[in-house]
């Protein structure tokens, strides 16, 4: 049966036995979400064309050590794979104004490449020299999935944030090569004038996918003329690759999986951490084992969750029931292992939650930025279970684990069922994009 749109059953792929990828916004397989997205990527894309070329763009430049440290798990998995500078990194310096030289002169040589695509030539050099040459030969560029596109404010800074993750795509356009966003959760969009750009670039793009509704309406919101897509995210396909070391327990335990984030109101994640320490006590006193996990370990102070993990665990004090679980040196597929050895996680790590219901696992969800995780959890219909940090009922949460105890295996059973034909569809939907930026669509 031949392509005939996103939402078709039994597509087949376009024989083209030698394309070449770029994907691009990679950042970090520390964000063992942001890897996960990659290696269900990845994997999709080496399934269906075996002898394709793949290559990955950091979000870091050659000179910062972030680029270095961040992709063993890709290397790991797949060594074939080709890891790229950013030809748009972020700004160094020691001091401010340093990085606002550096911020500044790479804004205006990414613009007059736009302008003049031919000045890559000359103005790409050394590191950045090679990610230019497989943008020249690649066939099509995908924005890694995950949610980079939004403006939480119209100002400056934010739209440096949302140029330079939009960069690669642009020249690509300018390129004349296939563009395309996968699986995506975008917005929001605020002011004016950064909804008119976040329109104009969008709009620039030959296929757009986003990963739940919400996001799907904040683009038509917009006023976005592209179509746009429904896939889901990638990690859903992730646990079909079978890899993962074996990891064997003697216990069922509640993980827990908090997260470091930059709050703007302190008192948001003081309240959030005395929430999450009174249903530890809480369940710790009810004899359950609780295990709080740090899913993600970097690569910045923000997403280092080693830090919210230890701030809670001093906060407990009867801790005979609590194990703190650093995850240094563990892959995504690890801990879908680790999360399946689980009888629930409560997560506000989103890629927690989904790992979780890859095996089976209850879970209740944390939402603390964007539309994934109340947009996702309500593809699912699972949307009960989620929770707004900046609003945490504890008594609610706790009436909702107690349910969740008390029907164990009807939820187990059932989630089951739900993620098998989710993961039917992400790789159905995800080769049908494909299709689509290889020209079977056009």
């Amino acid at each position: 049966m031949r392509c005939c749109g996103f939402y078709t059953r039994g597509v087949m792929m376009v024989k083209i036995g030698n394309a070449k990828f770029v994907i691009v916004n990679g950042w970090s397989d520390m964000n063992r979400g942001d890897s996960a997205i990659l290696l269900g990527m990845i994997w999709l894309i080496r399934k269906h064309l075996p002898d394709c070329f793949i290559c990955v763009m950091s979000e870091f430049g050659e000179a910062d050590a972030r680029f270095a440290s961040s992709y063993w798990a890709i290397r790991l998995h797949h060594p074939e794979v080709q890891i790229l500078p950013a030809l748009f990194p972020y700004p160094k310096g020691e001091r401010k104004i340093q990085k606002a030289i550096n911020a500044m002169l790479t804004f205006v040589i990414s613009c007059a490449v736009l302008a003049v695509p031919a000045m890559g030539h000359y103005l790409f050099r050394g590191a950045k020299g090679k990610t230019w040459r497989k943008l020249i030969e690649c066939d099509a560029l995908l924005s890694k999935g995950g949610h980079v596109f939004y403006f939480s404010q119209c100002s400056l800074q934010a739209m440096y944030g949302f140029f330079k993750h939009a960069f690669p795509l642009l020249l690509g356009a300018r390129l004349r090569k296939k563009t395309a966003l996968y699986a995506q959760s975008v917005g929001p969009f605020r002011g004016r004038l950064c909804q008119l750009l976040a329109k104009w670039f969008f709009n620039r793009l030959d296929v757009l996918s986003v990963r739940e509704r919400i996001s799907l309406r904040s683009l038509e919101n917009l006023g976005v003329t592209r179509p746009i897509h429904l896939i889901a995210d990638a990690a859903f396909i992730l646990s079909r690759d079978g890899r993962g070391k074996e990891l064997a327990f003697d216990q069922r335990p509640v993980i827990i999986t908090p997260r470091q984030w930059g709050f703007d109101n302190r008192n948001t994640f003081e309240n959030y951490m005395k929430a999450m320490a009174f249903i530890v006590t809480w369940l710790s006193a009810e004899g359950y084992k609780i295990w709080l996990v740090s899913h993600t370990i970097g690569p910045t102070p923000e997403e280092d969750d080693r830090i919210a993990v230890q701030y809670l665990y001093r906060m407990i004090e009867a801790k005979e029931n609590v194990q703190a679980f650093d995850t240094e040196g563990l892959t995504a597929y690890d801990l879908i292992r680790l999360y399946a050895s689980a009888r629930l996680l409560i997560g506000t790590r989103f890629h927690s939650v989904i790992f979780a219901l890859l095996s089976g696992t209850p879970v209740i969800a944390i939402s603390y930025f964007g539309p994934k995780t109340f947009g996702i959890m309500k593809s699912l219909g699972l949307e009960r279970f989620v929770f707004d940090i900046n609003n945490l009922n504890v008594e609610s949460m706790k009436s909702k684990i107690q349910d969740i105890f008390e029907n164990h295996v009807l939820f187990r059973e059932a989630i089951l069922l739900m993620i098998e034909k989710l993961r039917e569809e992400a790789e159905s939907k995800g080769l049908a994009l494909l299709n689509a930026i290889l020209g079977e669509r056009w």
